[in-house]
């Protein structure tokens, strides 16, 4: 979990220097994350025990979204020992769609260049009783009205979005009964 939130990091902070721009705000990242983890603890806590009967979950992400929607994907398949999917966030609409029902939990991570697209889906899947769970850095009224829930990530700090997931997966496992330190058939490391 830390490994993932740690190269995401590094990875901004290598090009940024390639790219020779202002470091002062990511730097600030482990400042910020410190107050964002403390915000969202409890809300994630409450959230795993209103879905804790969910048996799928759904990320959808566009562009650099989609590898972090992959990594929640993951995550919460490993600690809560349950099926999960991942889609481009249009994708979704051209078939996987067609699963989504009151069990599913959904995921978007969703950014202001794919915000009315995002939104189209949030209403299709609200109305189809999908829990959906909005990740961003500015969530607009129209989602949070929406959205069964939506944590707002602070501005420039692409390597917190994973962790309202990281979380979520936490305390959805434990609402389930299951040690989420201990996933079924995994190894800390994979031996070729």
């Amino acid at each position: 979990t830390r490994s993932f939130s740690s190269m995401l990091y590094a990875g901004m902070i290598m090009i940024k220097i390639l790219e020779e721009n202002n470091l002062k705000k990511i730097f600030k990242i482990p400042e910020i994350s410190a107050d964002f983890i403390s915000s969202i603890e409890i809300p994630v806590k409450e959230l795993a025990h209103k879905i804790k009967d969910s048996n799928l979950l759904v990320a959808l992400g566009q562009a650099e979204y989609y590898g972090i929607a992959g990594e929640s994907s993951i995550k919460i398949k490993e600690m809560c020992i349950m099926p999960t999917e991942i889609y481009y966030t249009m994708e979704y609409r051209h078939g996987p769609i067609s699963i989504a029902d009151k069990n599913t939990v959904a995921i978007i991570y969703t950014s202001e260049k794919s915000k009315l697209n995002d939104l189209r889906l949030v209403k299709e899947l609200v109305d189809l009783d999908v829990k959906v769970i909005c990740i961003g850095e500015k969530i607009a009224e129209n989602f949070k009205d929406s959205a069964y829930a939506y944590f707002e990530i602070p501005e420039c700090s692409l390597p917190l979005f994973i962790i309202p997931a990281q979380f979520l997966g936490l305390y959805w496992a434990l609402e389930k009964g299951i040690d989420p330190d201990t996933p079924r058939n995994l190894n800390k490391a994979i031996v070729l």
